[in-house]
């Protein structure tokens, strides 16, 4: 699958660097898999795509809980 390819080597590099880093793909989720598209990009997000365009609930829900984790993590201003 290119997606995970990609992630992996992604990932690779950015443990060489010695980068903090937290890479994820979803199985079945595709391109914009956070968005909510209406109208006319809505329907566009259903019609079939080797992109699978469109929202994954699931993986949208874990994206947001890892991102704003790291963010907490690692980019908050420390208090002091």
């Amino acid at each position: 699958m290119f997606g995970r390819n990609m992630a992996e080597r992604l990932e690779a590099h950015l443990s060489a660097l010695g980068v903090d880093h937290d890479v994820q793909t979803y199985d079945g989720a595709g391109h914009s898999f956070f968005s909510q598209h209406e109208g006319w990009q809505g329907w566009l997000a259903r019609v079939p795509t080797p992109m699978m365009v469109g929202p994954d609930a699931d993986a949208s829900a874990d994206g947001w809980r890892r991102m704003l984790g790291f963010f907490d993590e690692h980019v908050r201003e420390v208090a002091g």
